[in-house]
């Protein structure tokens, strides 16, 4: 009997997952071919402090990109969604749910290992595991003056207490706790597809580095104002689309040399993808592939 319940338990939690966030896929599911990413581009050796002053220029002018605000949108309405299945008399079959968040947050980050030709011991966990994940950019951060960046701390909660119905005061914890589970896991588990989309993308020229910096903020200020620490990569990721591509072959470089194991090779080969892509489309020369040909040699 226990096989079987604990089977339907991990059945119930993966389809309400899906159902939370199938939307998000929709809204995203043809972001990398958007023709901003590769909107003025730059001829080989042409990005000059002109260019670069005009790129400044952008940032005021353009706006988070409609797929980017429908995802934002979903994550907020998520929050009442979840308080209004916390707050019903389903609490008790949610509470099953508890602590079956996290596992599935890796599938919707499992086909970066397809987009970054990872090597089959290639650990994605440093992607998605927010705790792997800050370690491995706090201890690159170190050693690196140009990143300047708040990688975060323990997560944060939502306040749901004044929209709660219910008087006690050890039930409202308790749907606290599921609604920050789930809430967390979903707007990771949805980071992980843009990561995924992202990494297909070729070529940023200046305006689209700009527009993917813009969009990137709008997600990390929706996070915020879920009440959430966003998540170590989404920062990290806003920091490397602010890094002039002037400097970006020498912070990749560092960043790609530092500690060189399984758990920490798949951030290194996602820099290096966003890097090459950002200079190509400044019309500057590319990274290449040094850890993957290091490794092969290794």
């Amino acid at each position: 009997v226990i096989p079987v319940l604990t089977k339907l338990k991990s059945s119930a939690s993966s389809l309400f997952f899906d159902l939370c966030v199938t939307p998000a896929i929709y809204y995203m599911q043809d972001i990398d071919t958007e023709n901003i990413w590769s909107t003025g581009c730059i001829e080989s050796g042409k990005y000059d402090e002109a260019a670069q002053e005009a790129q400044s220029m952008l940032f005021d002018s353009l706006l988070p990109q409609p797929a980017i605000t429908q995802v934002g949108e979903h994550l907020l309405s998520l929050v009442q969604e979840l308080e209004s299945f916390a707050g019903s008399d389903a609490l008790p079959d949610l509470l099953q749910l508890t602590g079956e968040s996290e596992i599935l947050v890796r599938k919707c980050w499992i086909n970066l290992k397809k987009a970054l030709d990872l090597r089959e011991d290639d650990n994605i966990d440093g992607l998605w595991k927010r705790s792997t994940c800050r370690s491995i950019l706090l201890s690159c951060a170190k050693s690196v003056s140009m990143i300047s960046a708040d990688y975060g701390e323990d997560m944060s909660l939502v306040d749901i207490s004044t929209s709660l119905e219910s008087s006690n005061e050890h039930e409202n914890e308790l749907c606290l706790r599921f609604v920050n589970e789930w809430l967390t896991s979903l707007t990771d588990a949805i980071l992980g597809l843009l990561v995924t989309y992202l990494s297909l993308i070729k070529l940023f020229s200046p305006t689209g580095r700009t527009q993917l910096l813009i969009d990137l903020e709008y997600l990390s200020t929706v996070v915020n104002a879920l009440g959430l620490q966003p998540h170590p990569m989404l920062t990290h990721l806003c920091v490397l689309a602010r890094i002039e591509p002037s400097n970006m072959t020498s912070l990749v470089n560092t960043l790609s040399n530092g500690n060189r194991t399984t758990i920490s090779s798949a951030i290194q080969k996602l820099d290096i993808s966003i890097a090459n892509a950002v200079l190509r489309g400044h019309g500057m020369e590319m990274l290449s592939n040094e850890l993957k040909s290091d490794e092969k040699n290794s």
